[in-house]
């Protein structure tokens, strides 16, 4: 059974990733979530706290169960990591939850811009484990630069994702997965 805190965070966080930040007031949430205001500071002591708590309990934990079948996998862990982001099937008119926030909160607040770096950071490691593996694996060459690389797949998403939140189509995002797919398997 949730608790009234894990439905106020899934309420705020489907709110803001639909509207952004700014454009989701308080009251929007309290009202679809039904809780008083003293319901929410017993949980929150304010909006930004509750954004954090989204991006460190929702985004984050969301991206860990995505790519958890990777750490089991001993070969093709760069090629399972593209079938993940290749099988995407939704919310192309969103974009990415994580993205969203960093271009509308990165340089607001400090608190904030260190919980999406953390989150971004979590990306990073599990994607230069895969090119690592790829590497020891001879799946791919060994000149590879595993960070920027690791950098390359980070940008490539969320430029496919921008691009296809901006047409409302899986179209843009599918191309930059295939180009991922050609600079690791075909270029080298």
């Amino acid at each position: 059974m949730s608790s009234l805190r894990d439905k106020i965070l899934d309420i705020a966080y489907e709110e803001i990733y639909t509207n952004g930040y700014n454009a989701t007031g308080l009251s929007t949430i309290l009202k679809k979530s039904n809780v008083a205001k003293g319901g929410f500071y017993h949980h929150f002591s304010s909006k930004k706290e509750l954004i954090i708590a989204i991006i460190n309990e929702r985004i984050y934990s969301q991206t860990i169960k995505k790519y958890e079948s990777l750490e089991t996998l001993k070969k093709d862990k760069l090629k399972e990591l593209l079938k993940i982001l290749e099988l995407r099937k939704n919310n192309f008119d969103k974009g990415c939850p994580l993205g969203n926030l960093i271009l509308e909160l990165s340089n607001i607040d400090e608190d904030i811009s260190k919980a999406l770096q953390e989150c971004i950071n979590s990306w990073q490691s599990i994607f230069e484990d895969c090119i690592k593996d790829a590497i020891k694996n001879k799946e791919i060459k060994d000149d590879i630069d595993v960070y920027s690389s690791s950098l390359f797949i980070i940008s490539t998403i969320q430029g496919g994702l921008l691009l296809s939140k901006l047409s409302k189509s899986n179209k843009e995002y599918k191309k930059c997965i295939e180009c991922l797919y050609k600079y690791f398997f075909y270029y080298f």
